[in-house]
């Protein structure tokens, strides 16, 4: 719409049009160029508002919200990006079904950056998917007692992580998790080998469970507890645990107000493109199951680490 500059807003992308003719935020947090959500901060004046209203359009008359400005101006955001957020859900997909996980490797950080109306909730709604339906793929192949088990142990472990940051900032741990995690995966290339008996499966569980919920990367512990096992296993067991766990962040996120129908609307667009890598994934799985899984597993799980570092490092 000719002559109207949208603020980006993190959660429920609402406007109010101001009869100046800007479109400012209506509440709380707008999205700042450097992607970071600054409070009451229009990112149209950059000047704080106050309440919907930024001071060059104080005196106006009341702002009116028109619903459908609000929807031009959100999806005439994403859509501008759309073809990009497709390609990293393809390649998403692609890395997940043929390894088992990554997916939120591979895309949460960029979408973070220049589309941060799909993470988490659209991101995790189609990562939730990818692993459901490689699950169903090779289901004769999955450790069924390990995904009920290890998705019981993970709540325990979710809900300690959530006191630790209630009293620590996540900044503290992902250093100590990173550097865990490569010394882990440098003893492994060396030799060590991690025998995937109950007790560690479950010990891997609950430090996935803990450490997704603080930095929100919970792939590497069982990257190296299952680095050894067949290709069908890992990504059946790994699938279906990741399903399940998923779901239950999907609810946690919906009974917040995280995840509603915009957030449903984002990830069903992205459909196409998450089918599309899934297939791409099932063709590639008798060249990964010839001696490539265990290296793709450890890239990610180093992957990984080295970005909970620098992100202790560099903010």
């Amino acid at each position: 719409m000719p002559g109207f500059r949208a603020c980006s807003i993190v959660r429920r992308n609402r406007f109010v049009l101001l009869d100046s003719g800007t479109v400012h935020a209506q509440a709380g947090l707008v999205r700042a160029p450097n992607g970071w959500a600054d409070p009451g901060l229009c990112l149209v004046c950059r000047q704080p508002a106050v309440g919907a209203v930024c001071p060059p359009d104080q005196g106006v008359p009341p702002p009116v919200f028109d619903p459908t400005l609000a929807a031009f101006s959100l999806r005439g955001d994403i859509w501008a990006v759309f073809p990009a957020i497709l390609l990293l859900i393809y390649v998403g997909a692609v890395v997940q079904g043929a390894v088992g996980l990554g997916m939120g490797l591979v895309a949460a950080p960029p979408l973070a950056l220049f589309a941060p109306e799909m993470v988490p909730g659209p991101l995790l709604f189609l990562g939730v998917l990818v692993s459901m339906l490689a699950a169903r793929r090779e289901f004769a192949a999955m450790d069924r007692r390990f995904v009920v088990l290890g998705s019981l142990v993970r709540v325990p472990a979710a809900l300690l992580a959530a006191m630790t940051v209630a009293f620590l900032p996540p900044q503290q741990f992902a250093a100590v998790f990173g550097a865990l995690v490569l010394t882990a995966i440098l003893l492994s290339v060396s030799g060590w080998r991690v025998v995937p008996r109950q007790r560690t499966l479950l010990a891997a569980a609950f430090a996935s469970g803990y450490m997704g919920t603080v930095t929100a990367i919970g792939g590497p512990p069982l990257a190296i507890v299952f680095q050894h096992l067949p290709g069908p296993r890992v990504r059946a067991t790994l699938s279906g645990f990741f399903s399940l766990g998923g779901g239950f962040s999907i609810f946690a996120l919906a009974c917040f107000g995280q995840f509603g129908w915009e957030q449903l609307m984002l990830a069903l667009a992205a459909l196409p493109a998450l089918a599309l890598g899934f297939l791409t994934s099932s063709r590639l799985l008798g060249t990964v199951d010839r001696g490539f899984l265990r290296t793709a597993l450890l890239t990610t799980a180093a992957l990984s680490a080295a970005m909970l570092i620098g992100r202790a490092v560099w903010g």
